[in-house]
């Protein structure tokens, strides 16, 4: 089992949870701002699962049904919580597939609200499923994506 970097011991319970959420946050950060190169060393080094929790909220998403996306069950996420120990390959790579959505989500509809309107929303082009249950594969995502691409330059969907 791969384990994330331990930090420095900080003394407080606030200040332990502040600094998680800062270096989730953060982590967050990098996988929308990475290029391909970066994002295929992080996704094979493994990503924290507090991620995963952290794009379940930004999409108001429950992390027991968001896990079923990426292909796992809420026991897994929370026993690699409790452990400190990463995702495996396959779960970050999906993982990093819907923080790209995410990206795209947000660059075509200006902001964070606006993304997750649409991408939780029954959309008709998608056969009345919302993006983020669509895009649970990668043919399904790449048709999301494709979908944005679509509505971007204005053709009709």
């Amino acid at each position: 089992m791969r384990k994330l970097p331990r930090k420095g011991s900080i003394h407080g319970v606030v200040a332990k949870r502040d600094r998680g959420e800062r270096s989730t946050a953060a982590q967050f950060s990098k996988l929308i701002h990475s290029d391909d190169r970066a994002l295929v060393e992080l996704t094979k080094r493994g990503i924290g699962p507090d991620v995963v929790v952290h794009l379940a909220e930004k999409l108001r998403v429950t992390p027991a049904n968001f896990v079923g996306y990426i292909g796992m069950s809420r026991a897994t996420l929370d026993r690699k919580q409790r452990n400190q120990s990463v995702l495996g390959l396959v779960e970050s790579d999906r993982l990093v597939r819907y923080t790209q959505l995410w990206k795209q989500a947000v660059h075509l509809w200006g902001s964070d609200d606006a993304a997750r309107q649409w991408l939780t929303a029954p959309e008709p082009a998608l056969g009345g499923v919302s993006p983020v249950e669509y895009a649970a594969t990668e043919i399904g995502s790449r048709q999301v994506e494709d979908l944005m691409g679509q509505i971007a330059h204005g053709i009709a969907t």
